[in-house]
C-alpha cells in the first residue's frame, strides 16, 4: 500500500484564521471610532457656542447693572470696558457659531470619510471574505476527513480479514467521494490563503496611508480651531485696546513666549492647582472689601493702595485692574513622554501546504 503523509499545516491555518478574524473586528472598532470622533469634534464646536452665548449673557447683565449706577468719570471709564468686554463676548460667541456652522468642520467631516473611511471599506470587505471562506475551507476539510476516514475504515476492515479491498462494492465509491473532498478542499484552501495573502499584503498599506491622512486632517482642524480662538483676542484688542487688561494671558503669551507654557503636571505628577485651590479669604478686621485696584481701609481708619506685587492670580481679571507690569509666573517642566519600544513581531503569512504525493494523486492513510 502506498504510504502518504496527512494533512499537517492545520496549525498555521488556524493562527492565520485567528489573525484574520482579528483585523475584521479591529477594522470595524476603528470605523465607529471615526464615526464617534467626527460627533465628538461636532459637539465640542457646539460647545464652544454654547460657551459663547453664556459669556454674551454674563456681560449682558454687568451691561445692564452699569447702566444704574453713577456717572462720574471712574465710573464712565469701568462703563465703556463693560461695553467693551459685551461686545468682545459678542465677537466670541459668533466666531464659535462660524466654527461649528461654517465650512471647516464640513470639509473636516467630508476629508475623514474620503480619505480614511472609504479607503477602509474595501480593506473591511477583503478581511470579510478572508473569514468566510476560512470558515468554508474549516468546513470543507472536516468533509474531507470524514470522507478519509470512512476509507481507511474500510481497508482495515478487509485488511483484517485477508481479503482483496476489490470485493469491496463500496470501495471505488467511497473512493470517488474522498477525491471529489480533496479537491474540493485544495480549492477552497488556495482562495483562503490567496484572500489572507492579499489582505496583509494591503493592511500595512492603508494603515500607515490612513493613520498619515488621520494626522493631517486632524492637525488642520486643530490648527484651524486654535487660529480662531486666538484671533479672537486679537480683533478684540485692536478694536477695544482696553480689554488688554482682561486678555492677560495674550499679553503674558506676546512678552515671554517661551515662559508662557502652562504644563499639564507638575515634576510631582500632580495637576495643577485650579483657579479656587488658589484663593485665599483673608480676614481683615474693620475692613471692607472693595474691587481690585482700589484702596482699603484699615482698623486704624487710614487707607492703604492694595500691593499688586502679592495680588492673586484671579483678579488680573477684575475689569478695572489696569496694571499689566506683572511678573510671569514660574512654570513646570513638561511632561516626558515615554517611547514605546518597537516590535518586530507580524502576522503569520499563509503558505499552507496541502498537497502530498502530487499535484493529482489523492491522498492515502498509512494503515495500521
Amino acid at each position: 500500500m502506498t504510504k502518504t503523509k496527512r494533512f499537517s499545516a492545520d496549525s498555521d491555518f488556524e493562527q492565520c484564521m485567528h489573525n484574520a478574524e482579528t483585523v475584521k473586528k479591529r477594522l470595524g472598532t476603528l470605523d465607529d471610532s471615526l464615526k464617534r470622533f467626527i460627533i465628538a469634534v461636532s459637539d465640542t464646536a457646539t460647545a464652544f457656542e454654547c460657551v459663547g452665548n453664556c459669556y454674551v449673557d454674563m456681560a449682558t447683565a454687568a451691561t445692564v447693572q452699569a447702566g444704574n449706577e453713577e456717572h462720574s468719570a471712574v465710573s464712565r471709564q469701568v462703563n465703556d470696558t463693560r461695553s467693551a468686554l459685551y461686545n468682545s463676548a459678542r465677537i466670541f460667541a459668533m466666531e464659535m457659531r462660524e466654527l461649528k456652522d461654517g465650512q471647516a468642520l464640513v470639509n473636516y467631516r467630508s476629508d475623514i470619510h474620503k480619505r480614511i473611511i472609504e479607503l477602509l471599506r474595501p480593506l473591511r470587505e477583503t478581511a470579510k471574505r478572508t473569514v468566510i471562506a476560512g470558515k468554508t475551507r474549516s468546513d470543507l476539510h472536516k468533509k474531507y476527513r470524514k470522507a478519509v476516514d470512512v476509507v481507511v475504515k474500510k481497508e482495515r476492515k478487509y485488511e483484517k480479514k485477508n481479503k482483496p479491498i476489490s470485493e469491496s462494492k463500496l470501495y471505488k465509491k467511497q473512493e470517488a467521494t474522498r477525491d471529489k473532498a480533496y479537491e474540493s478542499f485544495v480549492k477552497s484552501n488556495e482562495n483562503f490563503v490567496s484572500l489572507y495573502n492579499d489582505l496583509i499584503m494591503n493592511i500595512e498599506k492603508i494603515t500607515g496611508q490612513t493613520l498619515d491622512s488621520f494626522v493631517d486632517i486632524s492637525s488642520s482642524l486643530l490648527q484651524y480651531m486654535l487660529k480662531t480662538i486666538q484671533g479672537v483676542m486679537e480683533d478684540v484688542t485692536k478694536r477695544y485696546p482696553m480689554m488688554d487688561s482682561v486678555f492677560v494671558s495674550k499679553v503674558r503669551r506676546e512678552r515671554s513666549p517661551q515662559e508662557y507654557s502652562p504644563p499639564l503636571q507638575d515634576n510631582n505628577n500632580r495637576s495643577p492647582p485650579t483657579m479656587s485651590s488658589r484663593m485665599k479669604v483673608v480676614d481683615v478686621p474693620n475692613s471692607e472689601p472693595v474691587a481690585n485696584g482700589s484702596s482699603v481701609h484699615n482698623h486704624n481708619g487710614n487707607t492703604e493702595p492694595l500691593d499688586y506685587a502679592h495680588q492673586a492670580e484671579e483678579d488680573l481679571y477684575l475689569l478695572n485692574y489696569v496694571d499689566l507690569h506683572t511678573e510671569s509666573e514660574t512654570r513646570g517642566q513638561s511632561m516626558e513622554q515615554e517611547e514605546q519600544p518597537m516590535t518586530a513581531l507580524g502576522p503569520p503569512s499563509a503558505s499552507l501546504e496541502v498537497c502530498a504525493t502530487s499535484a493529482h494523486e489523492p491522498l492515502r492513510v498509512d494503515s495500521e
